[in-house]
């Protein structure tokens, strides 16, 4: 399986009772499938009414990063909708960037305790 050998297999759900639902029994067969070696995070897109530490704590797991729910700036990300001026410093680009971070430092430290050089500067190892 291809997730077993990523540095990060990131599962991204909503803050909505139904999208935690859902990724709780998914999240719970992504552990059992790839076992404690494969880092698993969690970012949470913030489009409901539970918190974060709320989401942290029902699903038993660690909230790497929060990305905004903005579907019209997403919608250009998605489905190749036209671009608007500033895309680049928009809010949910801004929240990508800042979600980046959590992201590659899981990445760094799998790498390091594999023994594994780091990826490149500011890269995301895998598919994007």
């Amino acid at each position: 399986m291809l997730a077993q050998r990523a540095d990060v297999v990131v599962m991204v759900a909503r803050n909505t009772l139904r999208s935690l639902q859902s990724a709780q029994v998914r999240l719970t067969a992504l552990r059992e499938q790839l076992g404690s070696a494969t880092e698993i995070a969690v970012l949470l897109i913030d489009a409901g009414p539970f918190p974060r530490q709320e989401v942290e704590r029902q699903l038993n797991h660690r909230v790497a990063a929060v990305l905004l729910w903005r579907p019209e700036q997403a919608a250009v990300l998605s489905d190749g909708a036209d671009q608007p001026r500033r895309f680049a410093s928009c809010d949910l680009m801004r929240a990508a960037r800042t979600a980046a971070a959590p992201l590659q430092q899981l990445i760094a430290a799998r790498r390091g305790r594999l023994g594994l050089p780091e990826t490149g500067q500011g890269a995301m190892s895998g598919a994007w």
